[in-house]
């Protein structure tokens, strides 16, 4: 299945389109968010700008947004 096949299923479905994309929980949401500028980049899930090399993702289930993480790694 394409992305192509889904949007066409989901705009030739509009009255579905929206309880099926709340229902995937691997549906992403995008929007524009003109009070951040563009070289600030993408913001996180705390409305903040992501750090290129030092934001991570995170799963609530077991660890909650904005704890302070340490990451012992080499850098590829």
């Amino acid at each position: 299945m394409t992305e192509q096949s889904i949007r066409a299923w989901l705009e030739a479905h509009p009255e579905r389109a929206k309880s099926i994309m709340d229902a995937n929980p691997s549906y992403v949401f995008f929007k524009v968010t003109p009070e951040l500028a563009a070289e600030d980049g993408p913001p996180g899930a705390l409305g903040v700008s992501l750090t290129p090399g030092h934001s991570i993702a995170v799963d609530r289930r077991y660890l909650p947004l904005g704890a302070p993480v340490w990451l012992s790694t080499t850098d590829p």
